[in-house]
């Protein structure tokens, strides 16, 4: 601008984020930041302050982190990773597409963790999209090009952090594949410099299945299925020479080592076809986010000689009219290039002296010429250290096509609904919100949100109802962070509550059935049985119940015969619920109970001498039934019960054979009987009183 004294000057200015709107002459209101200016094509280029839009905290106190490493879009979220000196974390947070915090709150927290160690990582992030429509993949990976931490993936669909791992040793145990570098190209993730059996394979770029959709990988026995195949490798240039960056020119990924450019086309492993472009046989890329693709098909780079340009088959130098205001650019991995579709520029973060303040130059594709540079501001007018840069466009992606449309509500159960719709957006990225109120003609919101779906899905299981419930459901599409209209309003009613305990027991005259009502407004109880090899049919209906237990004599039913029992709620103008639980009881019986046993001779005793050799030994008890059994056992001077016979429940009695010797020490006798229920089942146990005999002047052992 013309100073005070008439001369001309002109000073460059910092674009507080980036140069945008321009204007002949500028309004004193528009100099928002005076400190430096730029000529942008004869036009003073003006653009508000940089705006911090969030402080992002680490997990502790909190604190704010350290240093904010990398930025990457992914399904219609900005992410960044940012690292903690306090907490010595490396921290993954998400934030509105504008850069505010999901909350719009002036802090925002780690949603995980991504590493823990004290070693400031040079990070990679890469968003990637495969999978299948029934199965998508939606995952943000990330990378540390100083190989001090192996690579992870955050599987936003399961929010979970997992390790790249897999098991090329064919061992049983998936190891890391360690890449410091991942890129995606033509559906595939590649990973660079990756390690097996324990050392580095510098120079190799391995590939996964298109998709990321596992596939069984042939001649290998362990974790057959595989994302990542062990043969699916392919050499880039020499052995031991890193490969640094991946870039795109057209439809040519082009990929950086240190002082080598290759570019790499192709759609599978058997077209992948690689060449060193001409004039990249002493020039590369001096760190992982220093080359940025342009709409024109070539791809901006910074190497150790400057900013360089490249269609995948030649190089160009682009530097020669910014070197003379360059006093020194080392080689700093952390510069940084990126493109800017609103402006058509292309901007590329250096330290203009080695060491710093960082500063930019804009580079205009159409024009083929830089036409800008500065520093970019913080809020308090120090210079910005730049890592890494991405740019969104300003146009808006785009949000749903449709709003869904409700169906019905199917009715599950007394605890359980099914919203069904018909999606007006199907793409893979759209989303959609359900929502669930008591209350009709409700309005969609945060607290009546109960869960988000996947695309492509149609339905939505609502379990944990209360019974005998109207309930409300309108459901909303979510695309790149825009919402549709709210679908017309459908509901559904539970059933009634389920009945619980049932119970059957055999009574004299045929088997008593309980059960618990759990639905008050007195409903009634239709209680089902089952004769044997039948079906269910309607018993009884008990009406009018009030809540708790209940019960009823089925006393139609024929004696030994087992029938089985349910029980479900009715009321008119409400869904029956579902049956209880069944119960099964055999009717007119009762169970054995024996309740005494007794042995004695059966010719009487004389001189405590048994004076014949049988013992009689009787029971009695009640539930005796025809075909239920009774086992006798003796039990011998102590010996241990052995069993003497199997004999009919009915018949009330055994006589044993005693067969004591004359002249042998007196013996202890004891007996015991076991009730078995049709000859099967072990219903009741009992046993005699003990007895010492004395058998001296007994006669002869049979």
């Amino acid at each position: 601008m013309p100073p005070n004294d008439g001369t001309l000057a002109w000073k460059p200015v910092a674009l507080a984020g980036g140069l945008h709107d321009s204007k002949p002459i500028p309004e004193p209101e528009d100099l928002q930041d005076l400190t430096n200016w730029t000529l942008f094509r004869g036009r003073f280029a003006l653009r508000g302050p940089l705006a911090e839009t969030v402080q992002l905290m680490d997990d502790g106190v909190p604190t704010a982190v350290t240093s904010v490493l990398a930025i990457e879009y992914h399904v219609a979220k900005c992410y960044v990773v940012a690292h903690s000196t306090v907490t010595n974390k490396t921290y993954l947070f998400r934030l509105k597409l504008t850069g505010l915090a999901e909350d719009e709150a002036a802090t925002e927290t780690p949603i995980t963790t991504i590493w823990t160690g004290a070693t400031v990582p040079q990070v990679s992030m890469v968003s990637f999209e495969g999978g299948s429509a029934t199965l998508p993949k939606q995952r943000l990976y990330f990378t540390d090009a100083t190989g001090t931490y192996s690579p992870r993936y955050w599987d936003s669909t399961s929010s979970a952090m997992v390790d790249v791992e897999e098991d090329f040793n064919d061992d049983g145990t998936k190891e890391s594949l360690d890449f410091p570098l991942i890129f995606e190209y033509n559906d595939h993730l590649f990973g660079t410099d990756f390690r097996q059996s324990g050392a580095f394979q510098l120079g190799l770029l391995r590939f996964s299945q298109p998709g990321l959709i596992p596939a069984d990988e042939p001649g290998v026995t362990n974790n057959i299925q595989r994302e990542w195949w062990n043969t699916d490798f392919k050499q880039i240039g020499s052995r031991g020479d890193k490969i640094i960056a991946a870039s795109d020119a057209g439809a040519a990924k082009i990929l950086f080592k240190r002082r080598r450019v290759y570019a790499f086309q192709g759609f599978d492993v058997s077209s992948w076809v690689l060449r060193l472009i001409a004039g990249g046989e002493s020039l590369g890329a001096v760190g992982p986010h220093a080359a940025s693709a342009l709409p024109d098909g070539t791809c901006l780079f910074w190497s150790d000689k400057g900013p360089q340009l490249t269609d995948g088959g030649r190089i160009i130098d682009i530097g020669e009219m910014i070197k003379r205001r360059v006093v020194a650019v080392t080689v700093d991995t952390d510069i940084s290039v990126e493109y800017s579709p609103d402006e058509g520029l292309c901007y590329a973060v250096v330290p203009d002296d080695g060491a710093g303040p960082y500063i930019y130059y804009a580079w205009d594709v159409a024009a083929r010429r830089w036409v800008g540079e500065g520093s970019w501001k913080a809020t308090g007018g120090s210079n910005l250290r730049v890592r890494d840069l991405r740019a969104i466009s300003d146009d808006a992606l785009p949000g749903p096509a449709a709003a869904p449309t409700g169906t019905t509500v199917t009715v599950v159960s007394d605890v359980a609904l099914t919203a069904n719709w018909t999606n007006g957006d199907t793409a893979l990225n759209t989303v959609t919100d359900v929502h669930r109120d008591t209350s009709s003609s409700f309005t969609p919101g945060p607290g009546n949100l109960i869960d988000t779906v996947a695309s492509g899905v149609v339905s939505y299981a609502d379990t944990g109802r209360d019974p005998k419930t109207t309930y409300y459901y309108q459901m909303i599409h979510r695309r790149n962070g825009q919402s549709s209209a709210a679908s017309n309003e459908i509901n559904g009613r539970t059933a009634l509550a389920t009945p619980t305990g049932c119970t059957a027991e055999t009574l004299v005259n045929g088997i008593r059935v309980k059960v618990t009502n759990n639905q008050d407004g007195l409903p009634d109880l239709a209680i089902e049985h089952r004769p044997p090899a039948d079906t269910f049919r309607l018993l009884t209906t008990l009406v009018n119940q009030t809540t708790g237990e209940k019960t009823h004599d089925d006393t139609a039913a024929t004696c030994d015969l087992e029938y089985d029992y349910r029980v479900r709620c009715i009321d008119a103008g409400e869904t029956n619920s579902p049956y209880s639980n069944e119960a099964t009881a055999t009717a007119c019986q009762t169970e054995i109970d024996i309740t005494s046993v007794t042995h004695y001779a059966t010719l009487g005793e004389v001189s405590n001498c048994w004076s014949v050799p049988n013992v009689l030994v009787q029971w009695s008890g009640v539930g005796f039934s025809s075909g239920d059994t009774a086992k006798v056992y003796r039990n011998s001077d102590r010996g241990g019960y052995v069993l003497r016979a199997t004999v009919p429940i009915t018949d009330g009695s055994y006589e044993d054979t005693w067969g004591f010797a004359v002249g042998a020490q007196p013996r202890y006798l004891q007996y015991k009987v076991e009730g078995w229920e049709n000859g099967t089942v072990l219903k009741d146990t009992e046993v005699s009183v003990e007895s010492v005999e004395d058998t001296e002047e007994c006669g002869p052992e049979e």
